[in-house]
């Protein structure tokens, strides 16, 4: 395989240069911000698994027998209307008014036979008590991220637009380097030229940011030397 070696980007097209000059200055808090934004990314992706999470059969037959009590009071209600509107003649109208919920009365009887073959709980169900409470319990550790999140993102790395938050500077830098050192097989600084050829601050800024990781072996691009 044979290597080429890259021709440096200059720095008018680098998101933020002026970062390069002072990594010592936002680089910790920056690093603690995006371990802050991983944690909560995966806590709110449990929450949302456990809110799909479906309701265990004990709680689905709670509120079945309680809609069921409120279906018929409502017939109750309406039929002792009818009742007194009409009194027996009440009876000979009920064959003309289909939609009414008088002709949709359910036994008892029938209704406890049909809650005796409701299938059994899936193994992810659990009764709304329990839901709740994991759910409250996630959401106070997502908010505990949120607050690192925001102590950890100076307004100053901001760029605004009409009062809006555009961006974080430091995300835009520190993805660009990472993508710069992700199309090359040796380590570089955001420019792409060689670490060993950079000054003390950017050296301490790719061992600080991680940017090794993002080394590509396989990749027939090495970083410039001047």
């Amino acid at each position: 395989m044979s290597h080429q070696m890259i021709k440096p980007v200059s720095r008018d097209r680098i998101p933020f240069p002026n970062l390069a000059k002072n990594p010592q200055t936002w680089a910790d808090d920056f690093l603690k911000m995006e371990t802050a934004e991983a944690e909560y990314k995966k806590l709110k992706a449990e929450y949302d698994e456990i809110r799909k999470c479906p309701r265990s059969k004990t709680d689905q037959i709670k509120l079945l027998k309680q809609a069921y009590s409120n279906h018929c009071d409502n017939i109750s209600k309406q039929l002792a209307g009818l009742l007194s509107m009409h009194g027996p003649d009440a009876f000979m109208r009920l064959p003309h008014m289909p939609a009414s919920p008088i002709n949709s009365f359910i036994p008892i009887e029938i209704f406890e036979a049909a809650l005796d073959q409701l299938p059994p709980d899936p193994p992810d169900a659990m009764t709304d008590e329990t839901k709740q409470k994991k759910l409250d319990a996630i959401r106070k550790k997502m908010d505990e991220q949120k607050a690192k999140i925001k102590k950890y993102s100076p307004q100053a790395f901001f760029l605004l637009k009409n009062g809006s938050i555009m961006c974080d500077s430091r995300k835009e830098f520190v993805q660009y380097w990472r993508e710069k050192q992700n199309c090359i097989a040796g380590a570089c600084n955001i420019q792409g030229i060689d670490i060993t050829e950079c000054g003390e601050a950017e050296k301490w800024a790719y061992k600080k940011l991680g940017i090794a990781k993002f080394i590509s072996p396989k990749s027939q691009k090495l970083p410039f030397r001047p």
